[in-house]
């Protein structure tokens, strides 16, 4: 719907797809994530929180980031 909002009042975007994770609730938890995506030579270029507790991530590698984050204990999202 968002996509069809910008298209319809004519701003310029782009859109990509991204990965959504749920990673524990503890201090540190998302520093592990990015430590291990960096080791793995996954760039982080966007990061969100949503109010549902999900962590949404830009990646330079998506195939890649899939594959680190499932070998991680996070729980990969729809």
């Amino acid at each position: 719907r968002a996509r069809q909002a910008l298209e319809a009042t004519g701003f310029r975007h782009t859109t990509r797809e991204i990965l959504v994770v749920t990673v524990l609730d503890e201090p540190g938890a998302l520093g592990e994530v990015a430590l291990v995506m960096a080791t793995a030579g996954v760039n982080i270029d966007a990061l969100y929180v949503t109010t549902h507790g999900h962590v949404v991530l830009g990646v330079d590698d998506l195939p890649g980031a899939i594959q680190v984050a499932g070998g991680m204990a996070v729980m990969i999202g729809d």
